[in-house]
């Protein structure tokens, strides 16, 4: 599948973004996390491969062995926003433009110790079922033109702490580049994959501070069903705009192990 968006800078640098609020959210129908939509692979090139465990379904406080999902629709259905992309427009020319108007993920109340933006009508799901960390999906499902397209980002909580120095640590086992956000009052620094090494996904890690100690904070991409003529895939500046998005939770219920 072809795209039109070779001769465009990514849409998150030459379009004014819009943060908007979530004033109400609509439930989503039932389905497990993990369950909704491709197969749940991800790699993120040489900036480091991983293996999606959840897809991130869309399930509405489904509870089934100990995982609880809740899930939310941000397509406009009352949460004040109107997508950027056009249904009509080739799959990766949609999640180019997704960019454009970010909305609020709701985690008030989440374990999530982080708060960040992401693409108005993508849905937002949760999950708390390993035990590692706490796990948030963006999820977009059957777009393009054969209704095959899925594009996800996870956002993962660690629960453990990490160091002063992690982030230098990572950006020495990788091919990362540095993106600047501003948290909790402060500039503060994450590393991405690098645009040449994003082919097959992209990866991000930030390191917040959390009382005395730091939060490790991880996106995950993963893009199917649609091949760009474009590099690095459209992914990667949703990744790029979410971590820049970083701020603090304040209604958080996260503790370290």
């Amino acid at each position: 599948m072809g795209s039109d968006i070779g001769d465009r800078e990514p849409s998150y640098r030459t379009l004014n973004r819009r943060r908007l609020l979530a004033t109400s959210v609509a439930v989503g129908a039932s389905a497990l996390a993990g369950c909704g939509g491709g197969d749940g692979e991800s790699t993120g090139g040489d900036g480091g491969g991983v293996e999606s465990e959840a897809s991130g379904g869309d399930t509405a406080d489904d509870q089934t062995d100990g995982v609880s999902t809740v899930a939310t629709d941000s397509g406009g259905s009352g949460d004040g926003c109107t997508p950027a992309y056009s249904d009509g427009d080739s799959a990766c020319q949609q999640v180019a433009d997704a960019t454009a108007v970010l909305t609020a993920f709701p985690v008030a109340g989440t374990v999530s110790v982080v708060a960040f933006d992401h693409p108005c009508g993508w849905q937002a799901s949760t999950t708390d079922q390993y035990e590692d960390r706490f796990q948030a999906n963006s999820t977009r499902n059957g777009f393009g033109a054969d209704g095959e397209a899925y594009v996800d980002v996870q956002i993962r909580v660690y629960y453990q702490p990490v160091s002063e120095g992690f982030i230098d640590e990572e950006r020495t086992s990788g091919n990362y580049d540095d993106v600047s956000y501003e948290y909790d009052g402060g500039a503060r620094t994450a590393i991405v994959s690098s645009a040449s090494s994003a082919a097959y996904g992209t990866v991000a890690h930030a390191a917040v501070p959390y009382g005395e100690r730091l939060a490790h904070v991880e996106f995950v991409s993963t893009f199917k069903g649609a091949t760009c003529d474009v590099e690095p895939r459209p992914d990667y500046d949703v990744v790029v705009a979410m971590v820049e998005s970083l701020g603090a939770n304040p209604d958080t219920t996260f503790a370290f192990a």
